[in-house]
């Protein structure tokens, strides 16, 4: 087998467990939710989630949440922005009305 091969079949092999493991993350969310299990409360400046975005052109890709909630009237908003993983972070604050 060429190493061009080995290196490929490698990648696939990651890229497959990756895969694997976000839908298990997101199966489990799920299953969670059926139960409606009560997630903590997001406390001071606790971020609620993040929007991971494409460096080159800061275009969303995906959403992960925390493994918190807001609480109070508070929503999860985008509060910010961090440069060094590429997402905007999000945190429950009073939206203005």
């Amino acid at each position: 087998m060429s190493l061009a091969t080995k290196v490929f079949l490698m990648a696939l092999a990651a890229a497959l467990v990756v895969n694997f493991s976000a839908e298990s993350a997101a199966v489990k969310r799920s299953e969670d939710a059926a139960k409606n299990v009560t997630e903590p409360p997001c406390l001071g400046r606790t971020p609620c989630g993040w929007a991971v975005y494409n460096k080159m052109d800061r275009v969303i890709e995906y959403f992960l949440d925390n493994k918190c909630s807001c609480v109070d009237g508070k929503k999860c908003l985008r509060d910010g922005d961090d440069l060094s993983i590429a997402a905007y972070v999000y945190r429950c604050v009073l939206p203005i009305t």
